[in-house]
């Protein structure tokens, strides 16, 4: 069951979504065969779920989990990764309410557990749902994203590109031009280097960027 969920995330990471679906599947019906109740697989799910575009699915596999982890008085770890998981899916359907509370919820998890890396990422989920629900706050988003983005730049490379781009969407919102062009470059420069969705990133930024300066094309 282990193999096959590993299979899955090597499908995910060269973009094979429906693979890396069928493994999990597969991965799935052998820890159910043991009576295990596998939370990162579910984490691994979500993740390829929200790829795929099928929010709301990955939303209602992570709630599932938490409720059944709770019940089970599983580990406190995995089920801050699954609310975690849930925040995301909630901000991919635009339910940008829920969406906090599931990220402020795994912030708080995460930075009670000492797990930087991961209260980092949470903190950038929640920044993104901050900015999504009423983009006129930007400006007072800004320093928080400047730190997050700090932070992930010394830990994660491919989450650090997700920072820059959201910091420079927001600070480009907040009017602050130069800084937003700074944060988008950077997170340009990566469209040609890493895994295809740290590519995609840097793509979107390269966009953004062209966008704010009017170059249509």
């Amino acid at each position: 069951a282990n193999v096959r969920e590993e299979r899955a995330v090597a499908a995910h990471a060269r973009g094979d979504l429906p693979t890396a679906l069928a493994h999990l599947d597969h991965a799935r019906g052998l820890f159910d065969q043991l009576g295990v109740f596998e939370a990162e697989l579910v984490v691994n799910r979500c993740t390829v779920l929200l790829a795929a575009g099928l929010g709301r699915d990955a939303l209602y596999e992570a709630d599932a989990a938490v409720t059944t982890i709770e019940r089970e008085h599983g580990s406190a770890a995995r089920r801050a990764e699954l609310v975690y998981s849930s925040a995301l899916a909630a901000t991919a359907t635009a339910d940008f309410g829920l969406a906090q509370d599931r990220s402020a919820e795994a912030v708080r998890l995460f930075r009670r557990q000492q797990r930087p890396w991961w209260a980092a990422r949470a903190e950038l989920a929640l920044l993104l749902c901050r900015f999504g629900e009423d983009s006129d706050q930007a400006a007072g988003l800004l320093p928080a994203a400047r730190r997050v983005t700090a932070r992930l730049d010394t830990m994660d490379f491919a989450r650090a590109i997700d920072a820059h781009l959201l910091t420079g969407r927001i600070a480009l919102t907040a009017g602050r031009r130069d800084e937003a062009a700074r944060h988008l470059r950077t997170a340009a420069n990566a469209r040609h280097r890493g895994q295809l969705r740290t590519r995609g990133v840097g793509w979107l930024a390269q966009a953004t960027w062209a966008e704010a300066e009017q170059r249509w094309r």
